[in-house]
């Protein structure tokens, strides 16, 4: 995907440049549709256990906790039996009232940010185009800033020029982050819970007589 992506962009744009749009819209792609792993780690009769090996502080969340392994239906671990807390060496997870023994496995599904290489990629075959779109987008930004920069304040055809290209560079982005949204739902509002209002008569009776902010008491 990363060649796929990169080609074109004209002449001002290096193949780092290409590159550092990829990973970004990469990044950007990982926060909606982050990667999902997992691992496995055995126990050892206490409460505290490290973080797995590929753990990315502050990107990564864990779905599941399964102890012990390899029952027919899984034996999930209940989110308010456990914690993620840090201590001097670093992020741990604690049980509160879990102690694995040494016969048992501890296994985490986790999330962490896609990778993508010129030979190997974690994203999905279906998402490739939307992260092309987002590494385009990025790059035609860049294309417009810089002839931006060039423009003359100077009322000459090469100002005009410069202006106007800049212009339709940042139309392009704005088609393809469009489309990138549209392809992950983004500000899709149809799952978006509805804020509800219910009105209630509160004019209820006080025994006691006391007057209301509005009006006194009901009289019966």
């Amino acid at each position: 995907m990363r060649d796929a992506a990169a080609d074109g962009g004209g002449a001002f744009l290096a193949s780092a440049d290409k590159d550092s749009a990829i990973d970004a819209a990469v990044a950007i792609y990982s926060r909606h549709r982050p990667q999902e792993t997992s691992t496995q780690v055995a126990g050892d009769g206490g409460y505290i256990y490290a973080m797995p090996a590929s753990w990315v502080d502050g990107f990564s969340v864990i779905r599941t906790i399964e102890s012990p392994t390899g029952n027919q239906i899984p034996t999930y671990v209940e989110p308010d039996r456990w914690t993620i807390y840090r201590d001097p060496a670093g992020l741990r997870v604690r049980f509160y009232d879990l102690t694995p023994p040494a016969s048992d496995n501890i296994r985490y599904v986790y999330t962490i940010p896609h990778a993508v290489s010129a030979g190997a990629s974690s994203v999905p075959a279906s998402d490739d185009h939307a992260i092309a779109a987002k590494a385009s987008a990025i790059l035609l930004r860049q294309l417009g800033a810089r002839h931006a920069r060039d423009f003359d304040s100077t009322l000459t055809a090469d100002a005009v020029d410069h202006a106007g290209t800049a212009t339709r560079y940042d139309s392009l982005a704005t088609a393809l982050e469009d489309e990138f949204d549209a392809h992950l739902g983004i500000g899709d509002s149809s799952d978006d819970t509805v804020a509800a209002m219910v009105l209630h008569d509160i004019d209820v009776d006080m025994a006691w007589g006391e007057r209301r902010l509005f009006h006194g008491p009901r009289v019966t």
